[in-house]
């Protein structure tokens, strides 16, 4: 796989300031804007997913990407997103995409795409998970609308 210097120059910088972080609750703040530089997308989120029914919180970038009265919905239908059920699965944080486990026809028969990924809109989306306590899902989503994600982008994100 190449990578171009800059984009290694960049990533070195990404983990250079994750490595620093004294604060977790500042993960989302470094990663969000960090991620696009390596891997275009159109939106990513940073989410955290209890076991509950209803346990489910995000943060969007760019800021406002999301409409915040959707987290309800994406609650709603988190048990339907094969990226966080590939996770609770096998506790794998490698990057997978939604198209390693549906096809765009099956993702498109989803209550989650109909009712949440299609206003956004996401056709495609990659996601690396990490472990969260208490059987928590934390992850970030890249997402885009117009072509799914490379095998040079899952290496960069691996």
């Amino acid at each position: 796989m190449y990578v171009s210097l800059e984009t290694l120059r960049r990533a070195v910088s990404l983990m250079d300031s994750l490595a620093q972080l004294d604060d977790p609750a500042c993960f989302a703040g470094i990663v969000l804007p960090g991620l696009p530089t390596l891997v275009g997308c159109d939106v990513l989120t940073y989410n955290e997913i209890g076991s509950a029914p209803g346990e489910t919180r995000y943060s969007d970038y760019p800021a406002g990407a999301l409409d915040p009265a959707t987290q309800p919905v994406f609650a709603a239908h988190v048990h339907e997103h094969p990226l966080v059920n590939h996770y609770r699965a096998t506790g794998s944080g490698e990057p997978v995409m939604i198209s390693d486990f549906l096809s765009r026809q099956r993702f498109h028969r989803l209550g989650l795409y109909a009712e949440f990924f299609r206003g956004i809109p996401v056709e495609h989306q990659i996601a690396i998970s990490l472990p969260g306590p208490d059987e928590q899902v934390i992850g970030v989503a890249l997402s885009r609308a117009r072509r799914d994600f490379s095998d040079e982008d899952r290496a960069l994100l691996s």
